[in-house]
């Protein structure tokens, strides 16, 4: 999932997200995890792993549904288990996220507030 500059979060019907944005899990409305939490110690035997950690979390759940921000379009994932994955706009110039389905349309975030769809 965490590849060299972004992570690649794979889901159910060949869908799929790709973001280099900071990320954050949300479990009954408190913080479970975020992207910048991978590798760190936090005191623990071994660096935090936030693809193993977010694989227990909601691997295998279904998603709710998808939504977007009120004002930007942040990304929101509402998975079984009350559990929100949520893809801040971070850039007014950079993308912030690229969802799609394996030979589909795909979605992009981008810069400054803009939604852009692309075909296949």
């Amino acid at each position: 999932m965490h590849r060299e500059s972004d992570w690649l979060f794979t889901m159910e019907n060949d869908r799929w997200l790709r973001t280099d944005s900071n990320w954050r899990l949300l479990a009954r409305e408190r913080l479970r995890m975020c992207s910048d939490d991978d590798g760190q110690w936090f005191g623990l035997p071994a660096p935090f792993d936030a693809t193993a950690r977010f694989m227990e979390a909601v691997g295998g759940c279904s998603i709710l549904t998808v939504r977007l921000g009120p004002r930007v379009p942040d990304l929101l994932l509402e998975f079984e288990g009350d559990h929100l994955l949520e893809v801040p706009l971070d850039s007014c110039g950079y993308e912030a996220w690229e969802a799609g389905q394996v030979g589909g349309e795909r979605w992009i975030g981008g810069g400054g507030g803009v939604i852009w769809r692309v075909e296949p």
